[in-house]
């Protein structure tokens, strides 16, 4: 309970912060309006694809008994559209964007329909916007980052073959170790995930027999590469910065993928524009601001494409 209530509060406390940041320029009134229906078209679009992933999981499941090849096609493309948009709405439900419902309730919905653990990533995405591009940025530098090579180089190959999956693991670890998480809630939530898991599999073999191990694979494989999309996606963005100049000069530094390259256009499709203008995420936190339409990067702003990501990727991997 104790746990819980902490959360709550250090969550409440980074909401009620103050809109502006020091050094950040203030938002146009068009672009406020642009946001705000956007928030009301997101909320429409949450209500819609958490019945479709279920019906993508069903559907899929039905297909693999008949057509493996057809079924991997689906994993690939109709599972991370809607995984990794499942992500973005348990990003935006932290934010409490969504007007009009229990933004917190929805937030635990989505997170365990992605197999997660709703306080890991609450308790992490709080030190993500208050020390974003510093050490204490849980979501993107591991326990002892500047003093531990070896665990900077494991924990990137890791996260490189699971995504996701493998920072969330080393979170357990980590928060559990500094008392904001216990070792018995911790057993409880995996206990929870897995029996979710095992009741959907005897529910769908029961209406369609022989499904049950398919629909198991197909949310495994799922979430497991939509954890490695999602983890580039973020590392698209924020991987490797690391300086200690005062808030409004990191934001300055946050990475943003604009549409100038094909390669930039189907990775924002896939990923729901989250990277196309993730910097004015972090210049206005309290507004769905990025995914805004218009909106133009200030001058300086970072930019990169798919392709010199992938280059700055094996450079970083050097230098660890």
């Amino acid at each position: 309970m104790g746990v819980g209530n902490s959360h709550k509060r250090a969550v409440e406390r980074f909401k009620g912060a103050v809109l502006e940041i020091p050094g950040v320029g203030g938002i146009s009134p068009l672009v406020l309006e642009k946001s705000r229906i956007h928030v009301w078209l997101s909320t429409c679009a949450l209500l819609v694809t958490i019945p479709l992933w279920f019906a993508y999981l069903v559907i899929t499941s039905i297909v693999w008994l008949k057509s493996i090849p057809l079924a991997l096609i689906l994993i690939a493309t109709v599972g991370q559209y809607l995984m990794t948009w499942l992500g973005y709405m348990r990003h935006e439900l932290w934010h409490n964007y969504f007007p009009g419902i229990n933004n917190q309730w929805f937030f635990n919905l989505v997170a365990y329909l992605l197999w997660t653990d709703p306080k890991i990533y609450g308790l992490a995405h709080i030190t993500h916007h208050r020390d974003l591009h510093t050490t204490k940025d849980m979501e993107f530098f591991c326990e002892n980052y500047e003093t531990n090579p070896f665990k900077r180089k494991i924990q990137f190959i890791f996260e490189l073959l699971f995504g996701n999956i493998a920072w969330e693991i080393s979170m357990m670890y980590r928060l559990t170790k500094s008392g904001q998480l216990t070792l018995g809630y911790q057993l409880w939530m995996m206990t929870l995930r897995i029996a979710l898991l095992v009741a959907a599999c005897f529910v769908i073999d029961y209406f369609y027999p022989r499904t049950g191990g398919a629909f198991a694979f197909v949310f495994l494989f799922t979430i497991w590469l939509g954890a490695i999309l999602t983890r580039h996606d973020q590392w698209i963005e924020h991987l490797g910065i690391n300086s200690k100049a005062p808030l409004a000069d990191r934001i300055r530094l946050v990475r943003n993928l604009p549409d100038s390259h094909w390669t930039n256009r189907l990775w924002n499709f896939l990923n729901h524009n989250d990277p196309r203008g993730h910097y004015f995420h972090h210049a206005y936190p309290q507004l769905n601001m990025r995914v805004v339409s218009g909106q133009k990067l200030p001058e300086g702003i970072p930019t990169i494409t798919i392709p010199q990501y992938f280059a700055f990727l094996w450079n970083y991997f050097k230098t660890l």
